[in-house]
């Protein structure tokens, strides 16, 4: 290879690099000396047509017809350059696709590192053909090439032999013993999941007594508004489900405020804890009127917290989970928002008017819960005593005067 033509595309190369243009069709592009510059465009020459000047493509699609002709070299980065007419100089296709047809000529060499090169059987190409596989060694500035070294073949290696078949292992007899327990579980599983369930909601009972037993009036206060505002507790109740989770997941990941996250997740489980065993208050205060009974306030939220219990498991075995689950998130949203309302049974709800008021609070004395006071007759007002019609008194008659 000459040394005046790798001046020559060196020279091309420095050129368009600081005199960039850009050609997208053969019709529009700007002239560089004759040369032609494609950035990731497309530049064809058809039949005939002739470029004085070379060819610079960066990523661009070049077509080249059959009887077209470029005087100088072509350079390509990346481009695809399909070519059936003929080149006069060098062509370096550096990455890319290069396509060289039937009617394909090129009068000088041809360079192609790491180019997908597909070359029909009647193409010419007169120069040198250097690839991927060619090497060059540099010596005070000549580049020459260094002759590929071919390896020799390595020899095929020979075939495994298929491996013999392992027969599977049978599985070993149970023992049984375990044969034995086995099915004694299977049998009693459901009798120890009936028991289970049954502790389950005596315990949580036994729970609604004690706490109806010592905090009585916070009890009251909750289930007074579960019964009075049901709708209003459970749209609290359910906005606060929606808010507290994602706000303890931003507090839980911030080193600071983790404990924070901690403290609400135990305050939303005492919540829920409470507002469960002030509906299930409510619903014996219901089934005390119902059956005409005179409950205590602690008996009633014993059976009521069991009544419900048994209703939400039983729709759980019936419906599947799906109800279930939607009827126990429903009276724990209502029963979590008459907490909140009364900061866990510590105020009343709607609160007291202040005084001053003109209407003054009208107070409650305390009866027995499940009593009925029967309503006393109202005392009529006496009826005020008649004020006496004032007479006027009598002029007395005088004496008539005496005769002498």
């Amino acid at each position: 290879m000459k040394k005046s033509k790798k001046i020559v595309v060196l020279l091309i190369l420095i050129l368009s690099l600081v005199l960039p243009g850009a050609a997208s069709a053969k019709d529009e592009y700007s002239p560089l000396f004759d040369d032609q510059v494609v950035f990731g465009g497309t530049y064809s020459l058809d039949e005939g047509e002739i470029l004085n000047g070379s060819l610079i493509i960066f990523g661009g699609v070049i077509t080249l017809e059959e009887g077209s002709f470029i005087s100088g070299d072509i350079v390509s980065f990346g481009g695809n350059i399909s070519s059936a007419g003929e080149i006069a100089g060098d062509v370096i296709a550096i990455g890319g696709i290069m396509n060289l047809y039937e009617t394909s000529i090129i009068k000088g060499d041809l360079i192609a590192p790491g180019t997908l090169l597909k070359k029909s059987s009647g193409a010419v190409i007169l120069g040198q053909i250097i690839s991927e596989s060619t090497a060059f060694r540099i010596n005070n500035g000549q580049i020459t090439q260094i002759p590929d070294i071919e390896l020799p073949e390595l020899p095929e290696l020979p075939e495994l032999p298929d491996l013999p078949y392992i027969p599977t292992i049978p599985d070993l007899p149970s023992n049984p013993v375990e044969r034995f327990f086995d099915s004694v579980s299977n049998a009693l599983y459901p009798i120890t999941q009936f028991m289970w369930y049954m502790f389950r909601t005596f315990a949580v009972s036994a729970v609604a007594i004690l706490l109806v037993l010592f905090v009585p009036k916070h009890a009251n206060r909750v289930s007074n508004v579960i019964s009075t505002q049901p709708m209003v507790s459970g749209g609290l109740g359910i906005l606060t489900l929606i808010v507290i989770f994602p706000m303890m997941v931003i507090l839980a990941i911030t080193i600071i405020l983790s404990p924070v996250s901690l403290v609400l997740l135990i305050l939303l489980f005492v919540g829920l804890f409470f507002g469960w065993i002030a509906m299930g208050q409510e619903l014996g205060r219901r089934l005390n009127s119902a059956l005409g009974q005179t409950w205590t306030d602690a008996v009633q939220a014993g059976v009521g917290t069991f009544a419900l219990m048994f209703l939400v498991s039983s729709l759980n075995f019936i419906f599947w989970d799906i109800i279930g689950w939607g009827v126990s998130v429903i009276v724990a949203a209502v029963g979590l928002g008459a907490v909140i309302f009364t900061v866990f049974g510590t105020r009343d709800y709607p609160p007291p008017p202040v005084s001053g008021s003109k209407e003054p609070a009208i107070e409650i004395a305390p009866t027995e819960p499940g009593v009925v006071e029967e309503e006393k007759p109202k005392a009529k007002p006496k009826a005020k005593p008649k004020a006496k019609p004032k007479t006027k008194p009598k002029p007395k008659k005088k004496a008539p005067p005496k005769k002498e």
